[in-house]
C-alpha cells in the first residue's frame, strides 16, 4: 500500500486531456501496374501529375 506522500505525488488522470490531429489521407492506384500508395494532405489544386512509386509511370490524377 502506498504511503500518503506517494499518493499525493501521483498525477490525477481525471484532469489530463487527450489531443487529436486530423489528416486527410488520399489513396492512389496506378493505371499501369495497378499497385496503390497513399499521400497525407494531398492538395489536388497544386499537383497535377504524380509518379507511381512502384513502376515510375508519370500520369495525371483523376477521381
Amino acid at each position: 500500500m502506498k504511503s500518503k506522500t506517494e499518493v499525493s505525488k501521483t498525477k490525477d488522470t481525471r484532469k489530463q486531456k487527450h489531443f487529436v490531429s486530423i489528416e486527410k489521407l488520399s489513396h492512389f492506384r496506378c493505371g499501369s501496374c495497378d499497385k496503390w500508395w497513399s499521400i497525407g494532405d494531398f492538395d489536388k489544386t497544386k499537383i497535377k501529375e504524380l509518379f507511381c512509386p512502384w513502376c515510375g509511370l508519370k500520369s495525371s490524377v483523376r477521381k
